[in-house]
């Protein structure tokens, strides 16, 4: 197993029952994953935990009020956590998933 590469995904729904198992599978398998982008619906203070938790590059919520529930949660003014880029709505999930070079997508939300 040691000569597996690290793999980083992008979680789409990960506030889900399908997304929160794949972040326990990464929190499990630390030195084989990481998360580079987080996405979800409306749970911003869900979406919050993880984002504290895993870092990502990139997380999108889908509404403008859960995003200001978002940064408010995160005590942030800006589109920007530590090193997160904060964004709101489809069109900005899609350019993020866009930016990604060969990641894997886990569809975790429907």
């Amino acid at each position: 197993m040691d000569n597996l590469k690290h793999k980083s995904l992008a979680v789409l729904g990960s506030t889900g029952s399908i997304g929160r198992s794949t972040l326990e599978l990464v929190r499990s398998n630390p030195k084989r994953f990481n998360i580079s982008l987080l996405a979800a619906g409306a749970n911003w203070k869900e979406l919050a935990s993880q984002i504290r938790e895993f870092s990502p590059s990139l997380a999108v919520i889908e509404s403008e009020e859960s995003y200001r529930n978002l940064c408010n949660e995160l005590g942030t003014s800006t589109n920007k956590f530590h090193h997160t880029d904060l964004y709101c709505g489809e069109r900005e999930l899609l350019q993020g998933l866009e930016s990604l070079s060969r990641e894997t997508v886990v569809v975790a939300g429907g």
